[in-house]
């Protein structure tokens, strides 16, 4: 029998709660460039991590498929025009967002990951 402690049940319930952003990233011109941050095979960490790095302000998530199992990737909330602005944009990153090593993502793949998850 495993018992969830007070702070397990909150974050579960957080979580179920958690609203992705495939809308607003669906919006955003195929021809551009975000930067992806993390990606995670589990969806309660998805919280845990904008909670522990403080970063829930700054990222849009969308959930797609990775080897046929469900993928939770988190990008910084900023559209770049070209692939020269995003890398330039990686070091001007805030705080909490350089330790994963954040890269470069086309939109056209990050639309082409959302839908295929749908």
């Amino acid at each position: 029998l495993h018992v969830r402690s007070r702070r397990q049940r909150q974050m579960c319930i957080r979580d179920s709660n958690f609203q992705f952003d495939e809308a607003k990233i669906l919006a955003l011109p195929k021809d551009g460039y975000v930067l992806q941050v993390i990606g995670f095979s589990v969806r309660n960490a998805i919280q845990a991590y904008l909670t522990n790095n403080n970063i829930e302000q700054h990222v849009w998530v969308y959930q797609t498929k990775r080897y046929n199992n469900n993928w939770y990737v988190l990008l910084y909330n900023k559209h770049y025009p070209s692939l020269a602005a995003a890398l330039v944009g990686v070091s001007s990153l805030p705080q909490g967002l350089h330790d994963a090593t954040p890269f470069p993502k086309a939109l056209q793949k990050v639309h082409q990951e959302i839908e295929s998850a749908n």
